[in-house]
């Protein structure tokens, strides 16, 4: 069990510049989100259906997957 505040999460994004391409996000096992740049996100359910079963099949490794209509490094 790890215990930290969503803030300490949410200032790596401080650093981090979005783009017009992409986001991020950390998301638990559940495939809820836990920590976005985007505040209106946390504690809701990934949004794209096969991303979310992908989070919840606990793979391990990374794959390109097509998410939303566009290609993904997950």
């Amino acid at each position: 069990v790890l215990n930290m505040k969503e803030s300490s999460f949410s200032s790596i994004y401080r650093s981090m510049a979005s783009t017009q391409n992409g986001t991020y996000f950390i998301s638990n096992t559940r495939a809820e989100i836990i920590s976005s740049p985007d505040r209106n996100e946390v504690l809701k359910p990934v949004s794209d259906p096969l991303f979310r079963e992908w989070i919840i099949e606990g793979k391990k490794d990374s794959e390109i997957k097509r998410i939303q209509g566009e290609e993904m490094l997950v």
